[in-house]
């Protein structure tokens, strides 16, 4: 939360960040933040376990030492609940250079479902939205799963507007029929907050990502487009300055408190400052 420069979004997310807690903290956010992160973390411990069992695999077995190698690569590329390309291929398109256009989707309200249903009911969940956008896709679009309740849309070719007509189709011809989960035989009425960017390399991700956290701050359920020179932007930079200044000034011991006393008008005494 006190490094909000553009520079270290850039990292941050190179670097396999799953979100951004900004000041002032919304508790929601920090919840839904920590959920994300704790379902992170427990999928790479499992992929690091499977990884390690497949390569024992591959010692005790030469002979199979190919085949093995090529489901190591799958599970290392594809994640696992949904099938989809994962972090790792999204990263070598981001590394390509390739101008594109982007959409970042965040499942609105996501961590709701896990904690009144359980992560078995989250998994189905999420097996069903992924069976659902994969459904949109146009030709020589990407889909991949990005976080615990995130997805991300490439799309070659298309401009910011006709990404923004294609995400209100996804809307429309996706979603607006509930979801019908059956293990609890329920129904889900699923809603995204989405985000839209043009570019290429990481900074296209770092500037969606700068768009959904403007347009969270104003709602969900939502298609935000960045803009460049984000106000966010600039208040962080801000933020920054200060931050730095008033830590320097409270290292060299600087700053020069001043007090105004509170008397009780009954009894004439200072109660406080």
């Amino acid at each position: 939360s006190a490094y909000n420069e553009t520079s270290y979004f850039a990292k941050a997310i190179k670097n396999g960040v799953d979100g951004f807690i900004l000041k002032p903290v919304d508790m929601e956010q920090l919840l839904e933040t920590l959920t994300k992160t704790a379902i992170r973390i427990r999928e790479h411990r499992e992929n690091f376990m499977y990884r390690a069992y497949l390569e024992e695999m591959v010692q005790q077995y030469a002979g199979m030492l190919k085949d093995k190698s090529r489901e190591l690569n799958q599970e290392m590329t594809s994640d696992r609940l949904t099938g989809l390309p994962n972090r790792v291929q999204l990263a070598e398109i981001l590394d390509a250079g390739q101008t594109t256009t982007l959409i970042l989707l965040n499942i609105d309200n996501f961590s709701h479902i896990n904690t009144t249903y359980g992560y078995s009911i989250g998994d189905e969940a999420l097996v069903a939205i992924a069976g659902r956008l994969k459904e949109c896709m146009s030709h020589g679009a990407h889909l991949c799963r990005f976080a615990s309740d995130e997805f991300i849309c490439l799309l070659p070719g298309y401009s910011v507007h006709e990404a923004r007509d294609f995400a209100h189709d996804v809307i429309r011809k996706a979603f607006l029929p509930p979801i019908r989960l059956q293990k609890k035989q329920i129904d889900l009425q699923i809603t995204f907050t989405m985000a839209i960017a043009e570019g290429k390399g990481w900074d296209l991700l770092r500037n969606a990502e700068v768009a959904m956290l403007e347009t969270r701050e104003l709602g969900k359920n939502r298609i935000a487009v960045y803009q460049g020179k984000s106000p966010l932007e600039a208040k962080q930079k801000n933020n920054i300055y200060w931050m730095n200044r008033l830590r320097t000034a409270l290292e060299n011991k600087t700053v020069v408190p001043f007090f105004q006393p509170i008397l009780n008008n009954r009894t004439g005494k200072i109660e406080k400052f």
